[in-house]
């Protein structure tokens, strides 16, 4: 629309010409139109199921409205026009609704359908009757969610971290009892229950990277993990319960490429374990692996869950234990799908 997109919301709705049909009409075939003075016309047709919003068109063109009280129909506007996210609507104008003036419409982009519409197996892992978190599209999903909240959260008024000539969101007050609060933001982020397998990877390889850059370079093999600084915090902390996993698995070997004692004494054990066994070298694995092929499968998904289904909380205790060592501050949900190296890098020059 040109310049009429960062007009406020109500010199866009300053007037209007026609009437249109009450709520009821709605639930009939015939659309209301709306026009404004400005010439746009806006035509609302029917309901996106499970979703506060109408499928509509702006001068032919579709969009999708959403009908507010006025004053909320105008903050919303407003608060829109100063977002610039791919994952936050992008809106076209607010029409005042004629069959009602305490309400308008704010046409935003269109929308295809509602979240909430999708098949369960969609967005989720489901076997059976149990959901074993979420599917690589739901992830995604949620991925692409949360960075639209990181977002708008970095661009209230008196929390901004952009330049000063960037837009900032007003506050507007919200009255929430602490007990209605479940979880802040940055906790979310670490709740394995949200992670997919790709996250959950890309975190054990990331904590083996800070294990393996405190080791000596120039002959690492001698130099073990567990001489080390950060090796020797994990064997600090009590072990996954891996074992009967580990005994399915070729044993560890030393730097002779001598055969090692199958142990989980400690957390760099069970830690080694599910980088050497699972995330890496694992073609070879599955070739000497003991139990039934066919349960450990060939893919990440499926040998990620086969370990999960041993020790549903094995990423549980490993990203708390991590966590609360401060070695990575950062959830890796924030992560971009092709970043993990890049932020590893950066790591290392911070240190």
């Amino acid at each position: 629309m040109g310049d009429r997109s960062r007009r406020s919301g109500k010199e866009l709705a300053s007037g209007y010409t026609s009437g249109g049909p009450g709520d009821d009409a709605y639930l009939g075939s015939a659309p209301i139109v709306i026009v404004d003075q400005q010439g746009c016309m806006l035509t609302i047709e029917d309901k996106i199921p499970d979703s506060p919003m109408w499928r509509a068109r702006c001068n032919g063109r579709p969009c999708s409205a959403i009908s507010k009280k006025t004053d909320e129909a105008f903050n919303m506007y407003n608060t829109l026009i100063m977002c610039e996210h791919p994952n936050i609507l992008e809106p076209i104008g607010v029409w005042l609704d004629p069959s009602d003036n305490n309400k308008a419409y704010v046409a935003v982009n269109p929308l295809d359908i509602a979240l909430s519409s999708l098949e369960t197996d969609w967005l989720f892992d489901v076997e059976g009757t149990n959901l074993n978190g979420f599917s690589e599209l739901g992830f995604r999903v949620f991925r692409e969610i949360f960075s639209a909240i990181a977002y708008v959260n970095t661009n209230y008024k008196g929390e901004a971290t952009s330049s000063a000539n960037n837009n900032q969101i007003e506050l507007f007050p919200m009255m929430l009892e602490p007990r209605n609060i479940f979880l802040r933001y940055d906790e979310l982020l670490w709740k394995q229950g949200i992670w997919d397998v790709d996250t959950k990877m890309h975190f054990i390889r990331e904590v083996f990277w800070l294990l393996d850059d405190q080791r000596n370079i120039k002959d690492p093999k001698r130099d073990t993990f567990a001489k080390t600084e950060r090796g020797k915090k994990l064997m600090k902390q009590k072990a996954l319960g891996l074992l009967p996993l580990m005994t399915q698995f070729s044993p560890p070997k030393d730097h002779n490429d001598q055969e090692l004692a199958i142990k989980d004494d400690n957390m760099l054990h069970s830690f080694l374990f599910l980088r050497n066994k699972i995330v890496a070298h694992f073609d070879e694995e599955y070739i000497m692996f003991k139990g039934n092929k066919d349960d450990i499968g060939t893919s990440k998904f499926t040998r990620e869950r086969y370990v999960r289904k041993s020790k549903p909380d094995y990423m549980i205790k490993l990203a708390k234990a991590i966590r609360a060592l401060g070695w990575i501050q950062e959830s890796p949900v924030t992560r971009g799908e092709t970043d993990y190296m890049a932020t590893f890098s950066k790591m290392r020059v911070q240190e």
